[in-house]
């Protein structure tokens, strides 16, 4: 994630959502966009939303590329599964 930020000029913050350190969330901000990713009620699955600002210009086209890289890094982690999208069924 911290690579993934990096490249796309994001800074980025992941936490703890739990004492156990079992849960997490990401929050990654660059002008104009915000992302976020977390699961409180299961700690092995992962949501992810990708949200521009009012009166940004932050593109459909550019949202869609950085969900595609977002998903090339994700199947870089060993054991991970596919990432859906909101217009995935």
């Amino acid at each position: 994630m911290c690579l993934y930020a990096e490249v796309h000029g994001f800074t980025v913050h992941i936490g703890a959502t739990d004492p156990g350190g079992h849960g997490y969330n990401v929050v990654m901000k660059r002008a104009g966009l915000l992302v976020w990713g977390g699961n409180p009620w299961d700690d092995l699955s992962f949501d992810m939303g990708y949200f521009a600002e009012s009166g940004s210009e932050t593109s459909d086209l550019v949202l869609d590329a950085l969900v595609a890289d977002m998903q090339r890094t994700i199947e870089q982690i060993p054991g991970s599964r596919q990432l859906k999208t909101l217009q995935d069924p």
